[in-house]
């Protein structure tokens, strides 16, 4: 169970491109009440639902280069598939249900493509804008 999350703090990171793709990863402080019970029973077996954890992230988001983003028209994300016009109905794999393209690879606009959790003795990256298109690093 997570409940009442609450962002502290967000942050653009890193910026990375290289030929095909281009990424943005984002630090996220956070609090949040997380918990494992039996639905069951009620039972807790891991956390607590009285106690916040803080914790801290690193997002990572990609799209390919060339791609992109509108303008926000609201809503959670993408209700058709791009490239059939189906229902978005993706599985586990990250397809379409009906025409089998993959939807999540970032052809299409920002994909979550990694999350990773920031211990307290971490040191993040601090380099900031890498362009790696010329096989040159900046």
């Amino acid at each position: 169970m997570l409940e009442r999350i609450n962002v502290n703090q967000a942050y653009l990171q890193k910026y990375v491109r290289d030929r095909e793709y281009e990424y943005l990863t984002v630090f996220l402080q956070v609090r949040m009440i997380d918990y494992i019970k039996d639905e069951k029973t009620g039972q807790v077996f891991k956390g607590s639902p009285d106690v916040d954890c803080h914790m801290k992230y690193l997002y990572t988001f990609m799209r390919r280069n060339g791609v992109r983003t509108g303008p926000y028209s609201g809503g959670a994300g993408t209700t058709n598939c791009p490239n059939c016009g189906a229902p978005t109905k993706i599985t586990s794999a990250g397809r379409c249900e009906y025409c089998g393209s993959v939807i999540v690879t970032g052809d299409f606009g920002w994909v979550l493509s990694n999350i990773d959790g920031v211990k307290s003795n971490t040191v993040i990256d601090d380099t900031g804008v890498v362009l790696r298109d010329g096989g040159e690093q900046s």
